[in-house]
Parts: C-alpha cells; structure tokens; sequence
C-alpha cells in the first residue's frame, strides 16, 4: 500500500511522467478553454423548469463532461464536513487505508460496501497511469450488504 497515490503525491513539485498521458492516447478530443462552465440551477428541477434543468443537464454532460451544480439543498457546512473527512481519510497511514482497497481483480463487490482503490495499485503494468485514489460509498437500497464506512476518522 505504500505505493498508494495519497500517500506519496504530496512531496512532489510536478506531476511525474508515468501520470502523464499523451495527448495522442489521450480518450477525448481537446476541448476549447472557456472562462465559465455550466451552472445547473437544481432549485428548478421540482418546478415547471424541470423539462429545461433536463436539458441544461444533457448538454452539460455532452458538450463539457462536468457542471457546478447550485441550488441543491446541501447545507454547505455539511459539505465542508465531508471535505475535512475525505482530507483526513487520505492522510491516513497505508495500512489502515489498506483495511477498504478494492481487490482489482474482483470488482464485484458493490451494494453499501465502502471501497478504496488507487491508479498505482492497479496501473502498475501499464506505461501512463490515472492519477486518482478513490473513496467509494455505493449504496444498495435493499440493504442485503453491510455497510463498511471506515471508523477513522471518527464521525
């Protein structure tokens, strides 16, 4: 696990070559630099809007791959919360990160489980590598799985 993204990325100046893809691999067309990404007003999604937040949806998906989201009822010291919870999630020492990794060869485990998974464990084999390590909380809603949320840190 020492190989783990999180816990090595933070010493670095720049990011390494092994994370860098090639612009001719890479799986997207370069997209135009624009001063503004789409801005999705969710408050309007339960109106008569809704049919017009689709498609402002739609187009944002297609055109850009991503959008800020406003109005989404998220109270947002319950945002800052979580961002303080995954910041220290990652500073964790490997080994007990290592307690949630995701098996890269049995990706079948799904339902409420949590998952932590890393780029360099499981790109060790390939030339470029995504530079990503993942916290991932799936939620089954029929409640056959048990849920595995990390006790460190406590919340």
């Amino acid at each position: 696990m020492a190989d783990l993204l999180s816990n090595w990325s933070s010493t670095l100046e720049a990011v390494p070559p092994s994370h860098c893809i090639p612009v001719h691999e890479r799986p997207l067309d370069p997209v135009e630099i624009v001063d503004n990404i789409p801005v999705i007003d969710l408050g309007k999604a339960n109106g008569e809007e809704r049919s017009v937040v689709v498609k402002e949806l739609l187009k944002a998906f297609e055109e850009y791959g991503f959008f800020q989201i406003i109005n989404h009822g998220v109270p947002v010291d319950l945002m800052d919360e979580a961002m303080k919870v995954y910041k220290e999630f990652f500073s964790l020492p490997a080994e007990e990160k290592a307690e949630y990794a995701k098996d890269a060869a049995n990706n079948t485990n799904r339902g409420a489980a949590t998952l932590y998974s890393s780029s360099a464990k499981h790109y060790d084999s390939e030339e470029h590598r995504y530079w990503r390590d993942v916290l991932e909380h799936s939620c089954n809603l029929d409640g056959k799985d048990k849920i595995t949320w990390p006790s460190n840190p406590p919340r």
